[in-house]
C-alpha cells in the first residue's frame, strides 16, 4: 500500500491526457494533409499589388509562367504534382516582380500573390541607353505595355548594372529627386527633364518658358524645390514666362536669376554701329572716286555685302545674375562716333553675381516621355 501511495496518479492521468490529445491531432492532421494531397486544385487566383493598375506585368504575364513551370494548367491537377516552391522562384526571376507568394486555400484554390516593382523615374545615359529605376534603385528595362509619366534624367554616366561608387551615389540623387517631384503635382506639371551634368550636379528645363533652372547637388532638395515653387508662383507669374534666361537656387536662402535679352540688346547695338560705320564709311570712298567702270562699281557692291556678311555677332563675355529681378529696360543705340563706345544694361541687383551657368539644354523630344 505504502508503494500505492506515493504514485502521483492526478500527475499520471494529466501526462496521459495530453498525450493522447497530441496523438489524435497528429493522426488528424496527417490525414488532412493526404486528404488534401489527394485533393485537385480548384482554380487559379493571381493578385497582383505595387505599381497602379498593374502597369508592367498582368496576370496573363503570371499565368504564362506558371504553366512554363507545371507544363499544363493547374486546374484538376492533384496538389501534390503541384510544386510552389518552383513556380516561386520562377515568378521571381521576373524583373518586373519583387515579391510573390503561392498557397493553396481551403477549397483546393491555388492562389499567387505577386508585388511588382514601380519605376520612380526614367533615365537617358550619356550614350542614349534608357532604363526605369524603382524605389531600390534597381534598374529595370521599358516595357511594350506601357510608358509611365516620371520624371526624365539625362546624360547619366554609365550603363553598366554594376555602378561605381560615385555613380550608385548619383543615382541615389537621382531617386531621392524624382521621389520629390512625383510626389508633388506643381512639380510634375512643370519640370519638363532634369540634365545631369560634367560635375554631377543638376539643372532643370520646364515645360513652360526658356528658363534653365540650375539646382546644383541633392543637398537641401526640399529647400531648393520650395524656393522655386515660390519664384514660380510669386515672380514668374508677374513679370511673364520670356523674361529670365536662368534661375539658379543652389545658394542657401538665395535666389539668383539672369534676366533674358539684356546682353543680347547690348550685342546687336553694337553690330548695328559697326554695320552703320562700314556703311559710312564705303559712301565716302564711293563719293570720292567716281570714275570707276561699273564693272568696278559692281565689285565694290560686292565688296560691301561681303563686309556686313563678315561682322560677326560678338557674344556677352560674361553675364550678371540677379535675384528676382524685373525686366530691364531696352538699351538705346547711342549716336554714332569715331570710336564705338561700350555697351551698357541696367539690370536691378539684390544678391551677389555668381559664375556663368552653363548652356541649356537641347530638350527631348515628346517621344521619349
Amino acid at each position: 500500500m505504502s508503494i500505492f501511495k506515493n504514485i502521483n496518479f492526478k500527475k499520471i492521468l494529466l501526462i496521459t491526457t495530453w498525450v493522447v490529445l497530441g496523438a489524435g491531432a497528429l493522426t488528424l492532421l496527417i490525414a488532412a494533409i493526404r486528404e488534401k494531397a489527394d485533393k485537385t486544385c480548384t482554380g487559379l487566383q493571381i493578385e497582383i499589388a505595387g505599381a497602379a493598375n498593374n502597369l508592367f506585368i498582368d496576370k496573363k504575364d503570371i499565368s504564362d509562367i506558371i504553366l512554363h513551370v507545371t507544363h499544363e494548367p493547374v486546374k484538376g491537377k492533384r496538389i501534390n504534382e503541384i510544386d510552389l516552391v518552383a513556380i516561386e522562384n520562377e515568378l521571381k526571376k521576373d524583373v518586373w516582380i519583387s515579391k510573390a507568394e503561392l498557397f493553396f486555400d481551403k477549397d483546393g484554390k491555388l492562389t499567387v500573390e505577386v508585388e511588382e516593382k514601380e519605376p520612380i523615374a526614367r533615365v537617358f545615359s550619356s550614350l542614349g541607353a534608357t532604363f526605369y529605376i524603382d524605389a531600390k534603385e534597381n534598374m529595370l528595362p521599358l516595357s511594350n505595355k506601357h510608358t509611365a509619366r516620371l520624371p526624365v534624367f539625362t546624360n547619366f554616366p554609365s550603363e553598366l548594372k554594376v555602378l561605381s561608387k560615385k555613380d550608385s551615389a548619383l543615382l541615389n540623387d537621382i531617386r531621392n529627386i524624382s521621389t520629390y517631384i512625383t510626389k508633388d503635382t506643381f512639380l510634375m506639371a512643370m519640370i519638363d527633364q532634369v540634365d545631369i551634368r560634367s560635375d554631377r550636379k543638376f539643372e532643370m528645363i520646364p515645360k513652360i518658358g526658356e528658363q534653365t533652372i540650375f539646382f546644383g547637388d541633392a543637398n537641401d532638395m526640399e529647400q531648393k524645390f520650395e524656393k522655386i515653387k515660390l519664384f514660380y508662383k510669386k515672380v514668374i507669374s508677374k513679370n511673364g514666362w520670356s523674361t529670365y534666361n536662368t534661375i539658379n537656387v543652389s545658394f542657401k536662402n538665395q535666389i539668383v536669376a539672369t534676366i533674358k535679352g539684356a546682353a543680347d540688346v547690348a550685342a546687336d547695338s553694337l553690330r548695328t554701329l559697326q554695320m552703320m560705320k562700314a556703311l559710312a564709311d564705303y559712301s565716302a570712298k564711293m563719293s570720292s572716286d567716281t570714275s570707276r567702270s561699273m564693272v568696278q562699281d559692281s565689285e565694290k557692291a560686292n565688296d560691301l555685302s561681303m563686309i556686313l556678311s563678315s561682322i560677326p555677332r560678338e557674344e556677352p563675355s560674361d553675364e550678371t545674375n540677379t535675384t528676382v529681378a524685373p525686366p530691364s529696360p531696352a538699351v538705346t543705340t547711342p549716336a554714332i562716333k569715331n570710336s564705338i563706345p561700350k555697351s551698357n544694361t541696367t539690370t536691378q541687383k539684390i544678391i551677389k553675381q555668381q559664375p556663368k551657368s552653363t548652356p541649356k539644354k537641347q530638350k527631348l523630344s515628346n517621344d521619349y516621355k
